[in-house]
């Protein structure tokens, strides 16, 4: 994996604001073997109670290669 992809992938953030539950962004990384992704930071809703659980998915699809 280049640093440049490397670096693609590390920006990637998932935010959710005010009540916002569905705030998908697409990634397009070029990585052999496999691809990876590290999630930096989760923001919780604004109105989110303290212990309640939130909740992060995510799917990776092959572009064919």
């Amino acid at each position: 994996m280049s640093v440049r992809e490397y670096e693609m992938l590390r920006r990637v953030g998932v935010t959710a604001l005010g009540d916002v539950v569905d705030d998908s962004r697409n990634v397009t990384v070029l990585a052999s073997p496999y691809p990876f992704m590290v999630i930096t930071g989760v923001t919780a809703p604004g109105s989110a109670r303290p212990g309640e659980t939130i909740s992060v998915n995510f799917s990776f699809r092959n572009n064919g290669g």
